[in-house]
């Protein structure tokens, strides 16, 4: 009857919960499980013929209960962390292709700087250029005062050869 109902216990259970299950390994837990299952269907033959269960035939069958009730959960956990595995798993490849796009970002990133300083490059070009053409613009506003110095002094000179010119008419007209 209880022969059938038993699971094996798990060969990876290591005893986390309880340290002295750890120490039942090579065979000796297979010794165990056979002195539970013996009493397990002495104690199944028991209520069968009697109608009762005894104080020494409860505690091994209530053992061998606690024992499959631990292996089914050992499975039950191993199950868990087969699940949690996956998921972390999971998460560890969405991981790494947020960090491959943070990558692509950093790439974009860095071409973006390299046209930044191409910009920079041309707008000093062009600060060049115009420094060029202000020292162009002073050399011709020099050269136009220059002009200007020049139209002065030949305003001037004219004036006065005119005005000259004009008192030696006068003068030659007063003479004859």
């Amino acid at each position: 009857m209880f022969e059938n109902s038993t699971m094996p216990f798990p060969h990876n259970f290591q005893g986390r919960h309880c340290p002295d299950l750890g120490l039942l390994r090579n065979g000796t837990m297979d010794i165990l499980m056979k002195f539970l299952d013996r009493k397990a269907n002495e104690a199944a033959e028991e209520v069968v013929q009697k109608g009762t269960l005894s104080e020494d035939k409860a505690i091994p069958l209530m053992l061998k209960m606690q024992f499959n009730h631990i292996a089914h959960l050992e499975v039950s956990v191993n199950d868990r962390f087969g699940q949690i595995n996956q998921k972390f798993e999971q998460v560890d490849k969405r991981f790494e292709q947020v960090d491959k796009r943070f990558e692509q970002v950093d790439k974009r990133f860095e071409q973006v700087d390299k046209r930044f300083e191409q910009v920079d490059k041309r707008f000093e070009q062009v600060d060049k250029r115009f420094d060029q053409v202000d020292k162009r613009f002073e050399q011709m506003e020099r050269r136009f005062d220059q002009v200007d110095s020049r139209f002065r002094h030949m305003e001037r000179m004219l004036i006065g050869s005119v005005t000259f010119l004009s008192f030696l008419i006068t003068v030659m007209r007063f003479v004859k």
